[in-house]
């Protein structure tokens, strides 16, 4: 509701000045709280959580704040978890909790491949 009322017509004087708006807003509003959601609650062996709400919330993140926090906090608890990581002795296989996130980060995965 928020992203239609910013960005819809005659509000602001320019398309990129509703942007800004948005993105503002969610850059004070929403975007500290999921952020400190996702380094504090979510376990990186545990993907469908985080990738539920980022499914839901697609249309609604901006690009960037998305980018944003693949890099700065999904991507780091991946590594750390990979780093962790003992074959021997894990329940939950690797791939269950690497491969769902080849969509959204790619390439970037390959920082995991030395260790595993």
């Amino acid at each position: 509701m928020w992203k239609d009322l910013l960005q819809g017509d005659g509000l602001v004087s320019s398309s990129n000045d509703s942007s800004l708006l948005y993105s503002q807003l969610f850059l004070e509003v929403v975007f500290p709280t999921l952020r400190r959601s996702c380094t504090n609650s979510w376990h990186a062996r545990d993907p469908e959580p985080l990738l539920e709400f980022l499914d839901y919330w697609e249309q609604l993140l901006p690009r960037s704040f998305l980018q944003c926090l693949l890099d700065n906090v999904v991507l780091p608890k991946l590594l750390e978890a990979v780093n962790n990581w003992d074959p021997c002795h894990e329940t939950i296989p690797i791939h269950c909790w690497i491969h769902p996130w080849l969509p959204c980060l790619g390439d970037k995965l390959n920082d995991c491949n030395p260790t595993i």
